[in-house]
């Protein structure tokens, strides 16, 4: 023991002492270590969570929110990003973000759990990369932000963030109705929707001079662009994004424009076609695009159609909270079809009902049978009799 306390004291003297990754309360309401944001990630430490807990926030030390360099995650308590709001307040005669990153963050320097709305700036309405910054956004819902570049997030001055599993819809500007990329920033979009923007240039994506982001398993859908409803492209180098496993449905056409550059897009959706390997240009039957439903019907053809030779990243998840991949094949678009199918054939009927049997006794995920998470309606990680009742509603006997 003493010896552990002498080694102690010489880490101290020597400026070596180790730190502890610890958790930071934040509560509106005064409940938990401090009422702001800001003040919370000014208290943290490398590796510590901010911790924040349901309510909506507003007004100084919940907005402009800068992180300083700092290697921490700032998440909503509940990780459900409808009950924990940023409400930014901003507008054109006071602008204000939820985020600002010009620090040269990293990927370990993490927004999780939030919605943001009614972000005001030049650059990103919500969210602005800028200066080699790099965060990850995961889990958010960024919904009514105005901008010049970026309505929802701006990534400029060669930033990379990674956005994963968010829903980016209703945002506007001239550039990029929900994203702009610009000088050479290449971020990567993965499992997220972009739906509802409007951009004059790109009515969800704009990339300029040089700019390449990898955008995997996106829908992007009913966006509204001047010049390109779902992406334009303006490369002096002739290069372009990287779309894989990706829908792009239903946009003010064309889907894609070209200033110039070229975009490498495979398996994917693309109304009007475009050419590329495993791409097709067919409906992708939305369970309900007008009511903002851009799950896969049982009959879409984006089922299991996605690139053959992907393999999610370890624990990855749709939109939806299921495991990427579910019946086999991966499937284009922000969700993986499931709705109680469990063989993958895109049927719900008996082979199904049969499987009960099998999944009904798995009180763990981990242990699940193959298939058995199609089953888990409450992503609960049991299949259980709630499991069941749902499975009953989207029970439609044998195929005729």
């Amino acid at each position: 023991m003493l010896q552990k306390r002498l080694l102690a004291v010489l880490f101290v003297l020597i400026g070596l002492a180790p730190t502890y990754a610890g958790t930071i309360h934040v509560c509106w309401d005064g409940s938990g270590n401090y009422p702001t944001i800001q003040q919370g990630i000014n208290a943290a430490g490398t590796g510590d969570e901010v911790v924040v807990c349901d309510g909506t926030y507003t007004g100084e030390g919940n907005r402009d929110l800068d992180f300083a360099r700092k290697a921490i995650t700032v998440r909503s308590q509940s990780d459900n990003p409808a009950l924990c709001i940023i409400d930014c307040q901003g507008s054109g005669s006071d602008p204000h973000r939820a985020f600002d990153f010009y620090h040269h963050e990293t990927a370990t320097s993490v927004v999780r759990g939030f919605t943001i709305r009614n972000g005001y700036g030049g650059f990103g309405g919500a969210i602005s990369c800028d200066a080699y910054s790099s965060p990850t956004i995961h889990n958010c819902i960024i919904t009514g932000n105005v901008a010049e570049w970026g309505g929802a997030i701006e990534c400029n001055n060669a930033s990379n963030p990674i956005v994963s599993n968010c829903v980016i819809t209703g945002n506007q500007a001239s550039y990029g109705g929900a994203i702009d990329c610009y000088e050479n920033c290449h971020p990567t979009i993965r499992n997220s929707t972009m739906t509802g923007n409007v951009g004059d240039y790109g009515g969800a994506l704009c990339c300029w001079y040089g700019s390449r982001p990898t955008i995997t398993n996106c829908t992007i859908a009913g966006n509204y662009g001047s010049m390109g409803g779902a992406l334009y492209l303006y490369s002096e180098d002739s290069s372009g994004p990287t779309i894989r496993n990706c829908i792009l449905w239903g946009d003010t056409p064309p889907e894609i424009s070209i200033y110039s550059g070229n975009p490498t897009v495979t398996y994917s959706d693309v109304a009007g076609s475009w050419t590329g390997t495993g791409n097709i240009n067919l409906d992708p039957r939305f369970v309900s695009a007008g009511s903002g439903d851009y799950r896969l019907g049982a009959d879409s053809p984006c089922i299991n159609t996605g690139d053959p030779s992907f393999v999610p990243q370890s624990g990855e998840k749709d939109l939806d909270g299921h495991a990427r991949v579910l019946g086999g094949r991966v499937d284009m678009g922000a969700y993986e079809f499931d709705i109680g199918d469990y063989n993958g054939d895109r049927r719900v009927d008996l082979i199904d009902f049969a499987a009960f049997q099998v999944c009904f006794t798995a009180t763990d995920s981990r242990s699940y049978p193959a298939g058995c998470e199609a089953l888990d309606f409450d992503y609960d990680g049991d299949v259980d009799l709630v499991d069941f009742a749902r499975f009953l509603t989207v029970f439609a006997g044998p195929a005729s």
